[in-house]
């Protein structure tokens, strides 16, 4: 399998239809491999968002925090919110709302000071994974 930055291709499996070594050659910026209509198709996941979430995120207690990121990646990677080292657990006022390779949003309601502390999230898919991390302050 061939790994170019962003993008995988099976080029065994081309090269048994007999179109290896018809041009399989990918930019790094092309999210598309266009050789034939059977290639496996893959993107590693990319995460991005706000340039505001780059520095702690500062909330009064009984705030809503709410943490959204860009999500992109074929096939769509599997997402997951931690905060530490644990999964987030949804409910009592704790909601995620992800939708496929656009969005995922972690939203807490009514914050107070066990919910400062760091948050991550991942994104994975059979071409790689992508995190980012973010501090969350909790102030009285």
């Amino acid at each position: 399998m061939l790994v170019n930055e962003k993008v995988v291709w099976d080029r065994e499996f081309c090269s048994l239809r007999g179109t290896w070594p018809y041009p399989h050659r990918v930019p790094s910026d092309v999210d598309v491999h266009l050789c034939c209509d059977v290639c496996l198709i893959a993107a590693k996941p990319k995460i991005t968002y706000d340039d505001a979430l780059k520095k702690p995120k500062e909330l009064k207690m009984g705030a809503t925090l709410i943490l959204t990121v860009n999500i992109s990646g074929v096939p769509t990677p599997e997402v997951s919110w931690y905060f530490g080292e644990e999964t987030i657990e949804l409910g009592n006022g704790t909601t995620l709302e992800t939708i496929e390779t656009t969005y995922s949003t972690l939203t807490i309601k009514d914050v107070g000071g066990k919910n400062s502390g760091a948050y991550s999230v991942k994104a994975k898919n059979l071409a790689g994974s992508d995190s980012a991390e973010f501090t969350v302050i909790i102030k009285g």
